[in-house]
């Protein structure tokens, strides 16, 4: 597992990694990594990711257009 800290808002990164996609105000995901997508509630989702710990994110409800068109993706 990889992390590293970088001194740039999430806006910023997202407007520069265009094969990205906003999830959250504080998450950003890459759609080629997303295995399930799962209605929550009050417009919100559940995003599984496709790594050996099967990590799961919760999207927010001001970024449902971007978790619909990861289902198309």
């Amino acid at each position: 597992e990889s992390k590293y800290l970088v001194s740039e808002s999430i806006t910023s990164l997202d407007e520069k990694i265009h094969n990205f996609m906003r999830i959250h105000r504080s998450v950003i995901v890459n759609p080629n990594y997303v295995s399930e997508i799962r209605s929550y509630f009050n417009s919100k989702y559940i995003i599984v990711l496709n790594d050996s710990n099967k990590t799961s994110l919760t999207s927010g409800r001001s970024y449902t257009q971007n978790v619909k068109k990861l289902t198309q993706w």
